[in-house]
């Protein structure tokens, strides 16, 4: 099985803080973006964090150029330009909502051309809009699909989580990352022994030790993820008993070991270098790490030109300890220089040549952060294309698999992968599609694929009643969404639909749209047979309904299960 052992699958829903936003902003801005750009993604990330809504690929690249064009700088920039620009990329200046969708897509295009890098390597408006694509999927199942499908059947993906926390923590932002942190299992369980999730823990949450272990111990997480330059040390005493308990009970970490990436200040980013771990490992040698992107070894991958190069100390401890691995992810520099490029491929091919280090380094993507750049499936390639078939086992199997813990060679799994196994056999049910190969000889149990997603089920008729409603009886799904069919109207937000006009009329005439929606999917409701559930009575139960209504910020999903839970249906067990 071929495996990227540093992947993303989480959706920018998941990690969306006022804290996560300003990190995100400062990193386009090192990277060099138009002011206008890092302006309007801002902007447009503060909107999402605020009222968050599911954008289809059109909604999302109407919101997007509008966020771009909405200020004065990009106005000055299409001032001195002048000639130079297409006339669509001059109309986003006047006002691109009422622009059609073919000259969005010509202006982006036109755009991205004129102020994207020549040398063809990403980094440019076109790559973020792209970036923004996959991030906005509607739920994290959705991510890793939309990068399993660009690899073969038998691909693996380590799916590493983020934490980006603030310290008080708003409830919203504690809900998103509980969120993520239920999404990301769900997705192992939706394409099993496909992925391997690990767990962010950052020891400002206060409760960061029982989440770990409710992860790792009930929801089917097979590591840890730490990332110091988020804003913490690795010598603290709440680290230390993170690392006591990953050694105890042989869990892997990866953690994030480059001065690049993200950060809180120029002093956080330091918190991630390696030196720490010569003490920390020396104290705990059955310790399984895996150091992220190398430490940005040598100045040859160097992602960020602050990026400061600790591979030394990282080959140092591979070479003198059992347990210590390093990833290549987010090693993107070296495409496009010859010289470059031969000096990276000769380093990795002398370290995948000696006994020390041969099976010691993990072929990793960074996916989808490293989307801003390149693509995954390019990524993959790129590698391949400079690697012969054993370097590229080495790295891409049998590294991985080490340090995941899975049986190399006839070896026994690690525990944690024995827990893992454990946990999708408990729920063989509810599985989303047959185990990976490598499943197999661990279990006498048969798995039987039928999960859906239980949130919004053509399995409940509460879910169904609600869709038809909205659908057929009253026509308020817009005529440019009623493509998602049942499935993807799951994901709409109430305030998406046609009877929300909450900012365009007089309070009154709104308030009596949501009582007549209410009302009206009432009497809908109960003409299909539905009775009142519990202590509800009509009163209580349009109450509710048409405070779901005026609020608008529920999705239908979520929506339907307050239907499932006022409305008791003849067929419901």
């Amino acid at each position: 099985m071929r495996i990227n052992g540093h992947a993303h699958i989480f959706n920018l829903q998941t990690v969306l803080t006022t804290e996560a936003i300003d990190i995100i902003v400062a990193r386009l801005e090192r990277n060099n973006y138009p002011d206008f750009v890092v302006e309007g993604l801002r902007k447009f990330l503060l909107t999402q964090l605020e009222r968050p809504e599911y954008l289809t690929e059109e909604g999302l690249l109407r919101s997007f150029l509008i966020a771009i064009a909405d200020n004065d700088k990009f106005r000055s920039f299409v001032a001195a330009q002048g000639a130079r620009l297409p006339v669509d990329v001059k109309l986003l200046g006047e006002g691109p909502a009422v622009l059609a969708t073919a000259t969005l897509r010509a202006a982006l295009d036109h755009l991205s051309t004129h102020l994207d890098p020549q040398d063809g390597l990403g980094r440019g408006i076109f790559d973020l809009f792209e970036t923004l694509r996959l991030a906005m999927s509607p739920d994290i199942v959705s991510v890793a699909d939309a990068l399993l499908g660009q690899l073969p059947d038998d691909t693996g993906l380590v799916a590493l989580m983020m934490d980006i926390v603030a310290t008080p923590e708003p409830q919203r932002d504690r809900q998103n990352f509980l969120a993520q942190m239920k999404g990301t299992s769900d997705a192992a369980l939706a394409r099993p022994g496909r992925i391997f999730p690990f767990i962010a823990v950052n020891p400002n949450r206060p409760d960061h030790f029982t989440v770990m272990q409710r992860a790792l111990e009930q929801m089917g997480f097979v590591g840890v993820k730490l990332y110091p330059s988020l804003g913490y040390k690795v010598t603290t005493p709440a680290m230390d008993a993170v690392l006591k308990y990953c050694a105890d009970e042989d869990v892997p970490i990866v953690v994030h070991t480059t001065a690049g990436g993200f950060f809180k200040s120029p002093q956080t980013a330091q918190y991630s270098n390696p030196q720490a771990w010569i003490a920390l490992l020396g104290a705990r040698p059955n310790l399984r790490v895996s150091f992220a992107h190398c430490g940005g070894w040598g100045g040859l991958c160097n992602q960020e030109p602050s990026q400061v190069p600790w591979w030394t100390d990282i080959a140092g401890l591979i070479t003198s300890r059992d347990n210590v691995y390093a990833d290549l992810s987010y090693h993107v520099e070296m495409r496009g220089d010859t010289a470059k490029e031969a000096a990276y491929f000769g380093a990795l091919k002398a370290l995948l040549a000696s006994p020390a280090t041969a099976e010691r380094i993990i072929f990793g993507t960074d996916s989808w952060l490293v989307r801003m750049s390149i693509a995954e499936e390019p990524y993959w390639r790129y590698f391949m294309q400079h690697l012969t078939a054993d370097e590229q086992r080495r790295i891409m199997e049998i590294a991985p698999a080490r340090f995941l813990g899975l049986p190399v060679n006839g070896s026994a799994p690690h525990r944690n992968i024995e827990r893992h196994v454990a946990w999708l056999e408990a729920r063989a049910n509810q599985v989303g599609a047959e185990p990976a190969a490598w499943v197999a000889p661990l279990t006498t149990v048969r798995f039987t694929p039928t999960r859906s997603n239980p949130s919004w089920s053509k399995n409940n008729v509460a879910h169904v009643r609600l869709f038809q409603f909205l659908m057929f009886e009253v026509k308020q799904i817009p005529r440019d969404l009623q493509s998602l069919g049942f499935e993807g109207a799951g994901k709409l937000r109430l305030r998406q639909l046609g009877y929300f006009t909450k900012d365009h009329e007089p309070p009154a005439m709104f308030a009596n749209r949501c009582r007549e929606n209410g009302v009206n999917l009432d009497v809908f409701l109960r003409n299909a047979g539905a009775v009142y559930e519990g202590d509800y009575i009509r009163q209580t139960a349009l109450d509710k309904l048409i405070g779901m209504f005026t609020e608008g910020d529920r999705t239908l999903a979520e929506a339907g299960a307050a239907v499932d839970a006022i409305y008791l249906f003849a067929t419901e067990v």
